[in-house]
């Protein structure tokens, strides 16, 4: 199976709830992270900041925010460097085949 397995609506998941999810291809990852990114991305814009503790944590749930981000776009990078490959490849076949 190429698509994760997932027990509970992705609408309402936090990240926690997103650890027992298996994941098989880098489609299903970047879907995950993107749900993943818009849910720290509300916990840090979200919310009244009342004591300094809470703008502690604040700052702890912007670097998650970064770090997944961070994540996502290698492999993004990754899922772009194999489809150049792949047309690398098959222009090369096609300059054989020209001979």
């Amino acid at each position: 199976m190429n698509e994760m397995t997932e027990t509970k609506d992705t609408a309402t998941t936090t990240p926690d709830d997103n650890l027992n999810i298996r994941y098989d291809s880098r489609e299903s990852i970047l879907s995950n992270l993107d749900n993943v990114i818009e849910i720290l991305y509300k916990k840090t814009t979200k919310g009244r900041i009342k004591n300094p503790d809470n703008d502690k944590v604040r700052i702890q749930w912007f670097r998650v925010l970064a770090y997944t981000c961070s994540i996502y776009n290698q492999i993004k990078r990754d899922i772009d460097l194999d489809e150049l490959k792949e047309e690398i490849e098959a222009l090369r076949e096609e300059i054989r085949s020209m001979k």
